[in-house]
């Protein structure tokens, strides 16, 4: 189990895609009861609307009687180097798809513990997925996003005009990030590093890295769940 309370989830649509994502890349899940019984499962199906979650159930009956009897149950897992907790009650056995399973509620909270500053995802170069850079509350022009994280993201400046502005250090404020339809916010940015996508060009576009200054825990929500819904996009598209 882990501890820190940091990396705690408790809303609702988080932990559903939480374990849409377990339950979309069929990840292996330890299942621990009392002290020392285990066994390995996975996900079986989902329902929100009866507030469920299904998963395999052991391979011998007499583990699966004692998962029913048992005082604690906990479920651990990974998602591609993301730690995952949660624990469960209530559990009975039922049938899905002509198979015996068990069932449970929805936990309430799952513990999904990634290195949130360094985790980041790339995101697909969209007119709709933007900085507007505004200096001095002049509009500038809309940067399109290379990748995001929790803690900064990397702009794509294809304009050569616009280079002497992205000095290392340099800190920008009053300027907005687009996520599609889900996002528009304003934020506050500094310039972190500068790298072109061709050395062998001195005019060639640069990726420019950037870290998020004062971001608030709403933004930090709403980037998050945007995160997560490009994940979800990616698994879609490899399955």
């Amino acid at each position: 189990m882990f501890n820190d309370t940091d990396y705690m989830v408790h809303n609702k649509s988080q932990i559903l895609n939480h374990l849409t994502s377990l339950f979309k890349k069929k990840c292996l899940i330890l299942l621990s009861f009392d002290k020392n019984g285990t066994f390995v499962t996975t996900l079986a199906a989902i329902e929100p609307q009866k507030d469920l979650l299904l998963f395999d159930c052991a391979p011998s009956e007499h583990l699966n009687s004692q998962v029913l009897s048992a005082s604690q149950v906990e479920f651990n897992s990974n998602f591609s180097g993301i730690k995952v907790h949660f624990q469960g009650k209530n559990i009975r056995k039922t049938h899905f798809d002509g198979e015996t399973v068990f069932s449970m509620p929805i936990p309430k909270s799952i513990e999904w513990v990634q290195r949130r500053q360094f985790y980041r995802i790339r995101l697909p170069l969209l007119r709709s997925t933007l900085v507007k850079l505004f200096v001095d509350d002049q509009f500038l022009a809309d940067m399109p996003l290379y990748d995001i994280s929790i803690s900064g993201f990397s702009l794509i400046n294809d304009i050569s005009g616009l280079s002497h502005f992205f000095e290392i250090g340099r800190k920008f404020s009053g300027c907005r990030l687009v996520l599609e339809n889900a996002f528009n916010q304003e934020i506050e940015f500094q310039v972190v590093n500068v790298v072109r996508l061709n050395p062998n060009q001195h005019d060639s576009a640069q990726k420019i890295g950037c870290r998020f200054i004062g971001l608030r825990p709403a933004a930090e929500s709403g980037i998050q769940l945007y995160m997560q819904y490009q994940e979800r996009k990616n698994l879609s598209k490899k399955t």
